[in-house]
């Protein structure tokens, strides 16, 4: 979709346009942890904070091996659009890791949660930014 013609008729979108899609954050930061034979673990983390115009942010967290810094980048944007259609006054949010769950024991995950979460507590403690569930991240 081309947004020329309506930047052209109202120059005054092109600062909202501009507000929309720059990040007011974007976060990576390295999670260390260890695996059940004792050997030191490194994965990348991400959190994107896109607008807290209507209030502070939210947004899933994901832990995928094929996150990267481009795939938060998009979803960040896109929960931001989402969150702006509800009633609720809440900016938009995206954050993850390379790190796969799948074929890893209940307390490499727990290890590798704690470590992310340690990294991550900066970014949302209290009001600033809230999180759910998303892509293998669960109440486990």
């Amino acid at each position: 979709y081309d947004v020329s013609p309506a930047i052209e008729e109202q120059p005054k979108l092109a600062w909202v346009f501009k507000q929309l899609m720059e990040p007011e954050r974007l976060v990576t930061f390295r999670v260390p942890w260890e695996d059940d034979n004792g050997n030191a673990r490194i994965n990348r983390g991400y959190r994107i904070q896109y607008s807290s115009t209507l209030g502070p942010y939210r947004g899933g967290l994901r832990f995928h091996p094929h996150i990267s810094h481009g795939s938060i980048r998009m979803l960040g944007w896109e929960q931001t659009l989402k969150n702006s259609l509800t009633s609720w006054p809440i900016g938009g949010s995206k954050g993850g890791s390379d790190f796969d769950p799948d074929g890893k024991s209940d307390g490499e995950i727990k290890r590798f949660c704690e470590s992310f979460m340690h990294s991550m507590a900066p970014l949302v403690a209290g009001r600033i930014d809230a999180f759910e569930s998303d892509l293998n991240v669960g109440a486990k």
